[in-house]
This record gives structure tokens, C-alpha cells and sequence, in this order.
């Protein structure tokens, strides 16, 4: 079984290094990888009791993902990154899964990064994860994240509109509590202190704390009840759910493809919207 480093203690020792900034630099090839490495059962009961997801022998669709974290955390802190990772914002997630992933299988991970897009409120970089079991690759990720800066165009084409709102036919309510970003970092293992306290997220020009956008997504795909194998998973984040409040959860099933989105009750203002696709 391969033991991954901590993803606080790689970040804290990243933040210790001066970083130049998007303005004349690129973020190069920075990837990282290993190998054998098996879920935590403690791990995923946790995963599952945050996000309503149902007890099984497969791993839930945005666990892979987390999994990665630690080597997420080695390529954002490392030396040759241009810009430091706290007050990166998740703005999109694609996911692409095969067959399921059993949740006691060894499993090898690999991520990388390289470049950046000019955004209208800064740049935009794409962090990619691979999964494989038995050396093929069964889970493939793509978190799109935004880094606030200077270097920002407001020139730069702007995100897609949102998608025309679902029905509220079925709509879930959710109660999002204050604490939901602390207990998620538990398993998510990101210490980025927007998600963590109000004062901490208004230092990066929040208002309040928001919740992680890991969490927001794997609790919409468990109560979307999303397939673990063949699918295609397009999700974007559209507005922070700050913390505490409420969200509206809707969900239509089209065929064998899904549309959900997470919306503000009060303002009616959408969070996420997503689909997912059979292969």
C-alpha cells in the first residue's frame, strides 16, 4: 500500500516560497504520480455520511478525485508554479469513468498540469487526474480552477451562459451548515481557508466562508443517484454557496442522461449546474 504525504503539510511548506505571478510566466509540465494506493474504509464511510451517498462496494464518483489530493497538493506547491494556491476557486469539473472502482482495489494515480487561459477575473488553469486499475486507466478528471490576479483580461471570452433552470417539481431542500467546509477538509484534505471561517474567506474577498466545490458536487451526484461506470460527468460552478445557508437541489433524467443543479432558494440563483452522459 503506498502512503501519500500530507496535503496541509506539502501546502504549508509551498506557501513558504515566493512566487512571480502570471504576467510574463506560464505554469510548465508539473506532474506527479504513485502507486498501490488503497482506500481508507474510515476514509470513505466519511465521504459517504457528508454527501448522502449509499453504502456499496465501488468507489462514488468524485472519490477518486479526492484521493488524488495529496498529489494535487506536491504539483500546486511546487517550486517551478508561478502563483502560490491559496484562494483558488473551483469553477468546473469534468469526469470520465469505465468500469467502477472497487473500493479495496490498489489503485495508481497520476496528475499534471501545464499553461494557463486569461480569464475576465484572472487565469484559469486545468489540473488533470488519471486513475488506473490493473495499469488501465478507468477514471479520468479535469478540475478547472480559478486564480484571482492581476493578470486578469477583461477581454477574455466570458463562461458559457447558465443552462434554462429545471423544474422545482422535486425539489430537495438542503440545510448547508457553518462547519461543513472544516468537517469536508477532513476529507479532502484541503486546507485552502476559504472554505474554513468567515474571516479567513473574507481576507481572499468573500464575504462569508464557502463550501468546497468537491462537496457541493459529490453530494449533487449521490442524490442524482449517478451511475459509477460508462458515464461522462460536465459540472461548473456558477456562484459560491456561502456558509451556513440553504440550497435546492433538482434533478431530471433524460433517457439514460441526467441534468441537476443546486440552486438559492431564497434568491433563486443557481450554484451548480451539471449532466451527465452514458459512454
Amino acid at each position: 500500500m503506498s502512503e501519500l504525504p500530507s496535503t496541509t503539510r506539502t501546502l504549508v511548506r509551498g506557501l513558504l516560497r515566493r512566487r512571480p505571478g502570471l504576467i510574463g510566466h506560464t505554469i510548465p509540465r508539473i506532474e506527479a504520480r504513485t502507486s498501490g494506493v488503497r482506500v481508507d474504509p474510515g476514509w470513505l464511510e466519511r465521504y459517504r455520511s457528508l454527501t448522502d451517498d449509499p453504502p456499496g462496494d465501488t468507489l462514488p464518483g468524485m472519490a477518486p478525485q479526492l484521493l488524488a489530493g495529496p498529489l494535487h497538493a506536491q504539483i500546486l506547491a511546487d517550486k517551478r508554479m508561478p502563483i502560490g494556491v491559496l484562494g483558488l476557486v473551483h469553477v468546473r469539473q469534468q469526469i470520465r469513468q469505465g468500469r467502477p472502482l472497487p473500493a479495496d482495489a490498489p489503485l495508481d494515480l497520476e496528475v499534471w498540469l501545464e499553461g494557463h487561459r486569461p480569464a475576465r477575473q484572472g487565469a484559469e488553469l486545468d489540473i488533470h487526474t488519471r486513475v488506473s486499475l490493473n495499469g488501465e486507466p478507468e477514471w479520468e478528471g479535469v478540475t478547472t480552477a480559478l486564480a484571482r490576479g492581476p493578470w486578469k483580461d477583461e477581454h477574455a471570452a466570458s463562461a458559457p451562459d447558465e443552462l434554462e433552470a429545471l423544474s422545482d417539481e422535486d425539489e430537495e431542500r438542503w440545510d448547508v451548515a457553518e462547519d461543513i467546509g472544516r468537517r469536508w477538509r477532513r476529507v479532502a484534505g484541503d486546507p485552502n481557508p476559504i472554505h474554513l471561517h468567515r474571516l479567513l474567506a473574507r481576507s481572499f474577498g468573500f464575504k462569508a466562508a464557502i463550501a468546497h466545490g468537491t462537496w457541493l458536487l459529490a453530494r449533487a451526484l449521490a442524490h442524482a443517484q449517478t451511475p459509477h461506470r460508462d458515464v461522462r460527468i460536465d459540472a461548473r460552478f456558477r456562484r459560491p454557496v456561502f456558509l451556513p445557508s440553504h440550497a435546492a437541489f433538482r434533478v431530471q433524467v433524460l433517457g439514460q442522461d441526467t441534468r441537476f443543479e443546486v440552486r438559492d432558494p431564497l434568491r433563486d440563483k443557481v450554484h451548480l449546474q451539471g449532466t451527465t452522459c452514458s459512454l
